[in-house]
């Protein structure tokens, strides 16, 4: 590398792999990782590990709470019924969860 560091190919897989491919935490998870050992000539593994999770913490506190923030308490609620799913999440869960029916609960899908 042109930066004077080197990293294994599987470690730079996993690195790439931790950013679902969104190109800011791309460039967070990049910069933490050449930041941690400047003089060392190879990226470790620990390295890689301790990147993605301060890039990941970063993107929250950069990316995520501000998003947050400007959220009313209904839309809160509502991302909070969504989260309780690991894919796309179903009007119908979410309004029981809401306990209110699937038409109101979708007057407020962000």
């Amino acid at each position: 590398m042109d930066a004077g560091r080197s990293i294994s190919a599987e470690l730079s897989q996993r690195a790439a792999e931790s950013t679902d491919g969104y190109p800011f935490l791309i460039q967070l998870v990049g910069y933490h990782l050449w930041r941690l050992h400047p003089v060392a000539s190879d990226v470790s593994a620990d390295d890689v590990d301790v990147g993605i999770m301060a890039a990941q913490r970063r993107l929250g506190s950069l990316v995520v709470e501000p998003s947050l923030a400007d959220l009313s308490n209904v839309d809160r609620t509502f991302l909070l019924a969504m989260a309780q799913d690991d894919g796309p999440s179903r009007m119908t869960d979410i309004a029981s969860r809401l306990n209110c029916d699937a038409n109101y609960a979708s007057q407020y899908r962000l």
